[in-house]
């Protein structure tokens, strides 16, 4: 398998593959609400090639905030793994990474 656009196309079919997603969505829930939550984060934007799978641990992830109290909005952005680099542009100009040193 190439990356998780196959795997998730195979959780499709496979209940045991579609298991993977039910436990990553678990473990990223219990490790995010705490971070979250200290942070007093107001959402979470989730990206990267993994977002494009988000629908096959949405439920997981989303009632892993429930327990844990935590009541954000999530949000799947658009630019999947081009996000890093373009937040990785953003500190090249200096007026945006000065209001980010005050």
């Amino acid at each position: 398998i190439a990356g998780v656009k196959e795997i998730a196309e195979e959780a499709k079919t496979d209940v045991k593959v579609a298991a993977i997603f039910t436990t990553f969505g678990e473990n990223l829930g219990g490790f995010l609400v705490p971070w979250l939550t200290r942070f007093e984060a107001n959402c979470l934007v989730i990206g990267g090639n993994i977002s494009a799978a988000y629908p096959r641990f949405e439920t997981v992830l989303k009632n892993e905030f429930e327990k844990g109290n935590l009541s954000i909005p999530l949000y799947i952005s658009s630019l999947q793994e081009d996000a890093a680099l373009a937040g990785s542009a953003y500190l090249c100009d200096n007026a945006f990474y000065a209001q980010l040193i005050k």
